[in-house]
């Protein structure tokens, strides 16, 4: 599963395409795919729709930590 950019990741990309860097370039300095890059420049920093909404796997916390544990 691919992870989520942190906010200074995002700032980052921001900075660095300001800056007239490559997207190819910021994906390899940050270790992302440029597809990630592209998506955080088109959003310019907006959420993407996932915040405010509830985690499934929030419900099931104890279940999850056991299964870590073992």
């Amino acid at each position: 599963m691919a992870r989520h950019l942190t906010r200074e990741e995002i700032v980052t990309i921001g900075v660095l395409s300001q800056r007239g860097v490559s997207q190819r370039r910021i994906a390899s300095q940050l270790g992302v795919t440029e597809g990630a890059v592209r998506y955080r420049l088109k959003r310019k920093g907006r959420l993407d729709g996932q915040g405010g909404k509830p985690r499934l796997a929030l419900g099931m916390i104890d279940q999850i930590e056991a299964w870590l544990e073992e």
